[in-house]
C-alpha cells in the first residue's frame, strides 16, 4: 500500500478508537478538517492490521488488540459526524465524501478565455450553476474575466446553491456540449455553496476578492460574514503550530516574503522573525525598513502568494490550518 497522508492516518486512528470515542473527537475539529477526513476515507480501499498498527504506534503508542480491515467507511464516518454534529450539517460537510465528481467534464480542458465567451450571455444562475462543477481554481479564474456586475451576481448565487436537480444539469450540459461539440457525463446533482465560494475567493487577487465581498455585503450582510468567517487570508499565518510557519517559510523567496511583511502586523512579524534564524530575522527586518513606499497591490499579491502555499501545504496534508473564526485543534 502507498504511504499514507496524515488525513488517511487520522481516518484509521478514528476508526480504531470506536465511533463513541470518535465523535468527541470530531467535536473539536474545525470544518475544513472534518471535510479533508472525510473526504479522505474513500480513498482508503483497505488496511491489514499491521499496517493500523504502525500509524498507531506512530501517534500514540501500542494499541493492543487486532484490529481489523477498514470496511463501510463511508458509512462509518457518516455516522460519526452525524453523532457529532447533528444530521443537517453532516450533511452538508459530507456532501463531497466519495470518488471525485466528473460534472461538466467538457469544460475542463478549455482554456478561461473561451470559457469566459462561453457563459457570457448565459442567464446568471446557469453561469453560476457552471462555475460550481468546475475546479475553484478555474472557477476563480473564468469569474475573473467577466463584469464586476456579473461576478458579484455570481458569487452570490453559488453561495446559496444547495442542490440542483439532476434534469436540469443534463439540460445545461447538452445543449454545452452542443456548442462546443464534445462528450460529457453526469454523475452528481450538488455543487457550490458557501465552501465553493470560499475555495474560489482564496484564490482570486485581493483586488477582485475585495471587490466581490463588498458587493455581497450590500446585497447579502448574513451570507457575506458567514464567507469571511471561513476564509483563510494572510494573518491567519499567526496561528500557525511553529512547524508548520517553518514549512511555508522554506517555500518562499526572501524577496516575497519581506514585500509581504512590509503591510503586516508587529505580531505577524514577530511570528516570522520567531521562526527564521537570528540572523536572517535581522536581515529580514533590515530588509523591510529599507524597502521604503511601496504600492499596496504589491505587497497583497505577495501575502496571496504566500496564502496559495499554505493552503497547497495543506492539501497535501503537510501542515494543519483552520480558516478565520474557526477554533484551531491540538
Amino acid at each position: 500500500m502507498p504511504a499514507l497522508t496524515h488525513a488517511q492516518k487520522a481516518v484509521l486512528v478514528l476508526v480504531s478508537i470506536g465511533s463513541d470515542s470518535a465523535s468527541g473527537i470530531v467535536r473539536q475539529l474545525a470544518n475544513r478538517e472534518i471535510k479533508k477526513i472525510s473526504s479522505t476515507v474513500s480513498s482508503i480501499a483497505s488496511v491489514t492490521p499491521e499496517e493500523v498498527m504502525e500509524v498507531l504506534e506512530e501517534f500514540l503508542t501500542t494499541v493492543s488488540g487486532e484490529t481489523g480491515y477498514l470496511a463501510s467507511g463511508e458509512e462509518w464516518i457518516r455516522n460519526v459526524v452525524e453523532k457529532a454534529l447533528g444530521s443537517s450539517k453532516a450533511s452538508h460537510l459530507l456532501r463531497d465524501m466519495g470518488p471525485p465528481q466528473q460534472v461538466f467534464d467538457s469544460l475542463f480542458d478549455i482554456d478561461l478565455n473561451s470559457l469566459a465567451n462561453l457563459i457570457r450571455k448565459e442567464h446568471p444562475q446557469t453561469q453560476s450553476l457552471i462555475l460550481a462543477h468546475l475546479d475553484p481554481a478555474k472557477a476563480a479564474g473564468v469569474l475573473a474575466l467577466l463584469s464586476e456586475e456579473q461576478q458579484v451576481d455570481i458569487v452570490l448565487r453559488i453561495a446559496q446553491i444547495q442542490s440542483i436537480h439532476p434534469d436540469l444539469l443534463v439540460e445545461i450540459e447538452s445543449a454545452l456540449m452542443a456548442e462546443l461539440q464534445m462528450m460529457g457525463t453526469l454523475t452528481t446533482a450538488e455543487a457550490g455553496g458557501v465552501d465553493m465560494v470560499v475555495d474560489m475567493l482564496n484564490i482570486m487577487e485581493k483586488k477582485t476578492e475585495k471587490m466581490i465581498l463588498e458587493g455581497m455585503e450590500q446585497e447579502n450582510p448574513k451570507l457575506a460574514e458567514e464567507i469571511k468567517a471561513m476564509m483563510f487570508v494572510f494573518e491567519d499565518l499567526v496561528r500557525l503550530d511553529d512547524r508548520s510557519l517553518q514549512m511555508i517559510l522554506r517555500e518562499i523567496d526572501s524577496s516575497t516574503l519581506v514585500m509581504a511583511l512590509r503591510g503586516a502586523n508587529q505580531d505577524m512579524k514577530n511570528k516570522v522573525f520567531a521562526n527564521v534564524s537570528t540572523r536572517a530575522a535581522q536581515m529580514l527586518a533590515e530588509d523591510i525598513d529599507a524597502l521604503g513606499p511601496v504600492r499596496l497591490r504589491d505587497v497583497e499579491n505577495a501575502q496571496s502568494e504566500i496564502t496559495r502555499v499554505a493552503l497547497r501545504l495543506e492539501e497535501e496534508g503537510k501542515i494543519a490550518i483552520s480558516s478565520s473564526g474557526e477554533e484551531e485543534f491540538v
